[in-house]
Formats: C-alpha cells, structure tokens, sequence
C-alpha cells in the first residue's frame, strides 16, 4: 500500500543545490507549497547556486504548482 506525502514546506537553504533538474522531485509533493533556498532575512544561511541562474524563480514555480512562498515571499 503506497501512501502520499503530504509535504507542505521544505528548507533547502545551506544546500549546494547547484542544477535545476535536480529539482524536478518537487512535482511529486502535490501539498507543497512553501519553498527556500535562500534567506534574505538571515545572513546565517547560505543560498544554493541555482539562485543565481535567471530562470531560477520560474522553474521553481512551474515544479511546484502550488507554490505560495518562495524564499519567504
């Protein structure tokens, strides 16, 4: 019997998240809906690289289709 993650919020910050398709695993958390991977707010907490890629916000929201926040916002 298979059962389904009900994930909501996940902390990726301080991670060397480094290419985009590594990300595409979020689309099989349907609940998910708040993402970091950087925080603006705590200079304790490193961002990953693909923060710095242009698509980044893009791919982030097309992976997550319930997404309300991203990186706080």
């Amino acid at each position: 019997m298979a059962t389904e993650s009900v994930l909501q919020v996940i902390d990726l910050t301080d991670n060397y998240v480094d290419d985009l398709s590594q990300l595409k695993i979020l689309q099989s958390f349907r609940y998910l809906s708040d993402v970091s991977f950087r925080h603006s707010s705590d200079h304790t907490k490193g961002s990953n690289p693909i923060c710095d890629q242009p698509q980044y916000t893009a791919f982030i929201a097309h992976c997550v289709p319930n997404l309300r926040l991203l990186d706080g916002q």
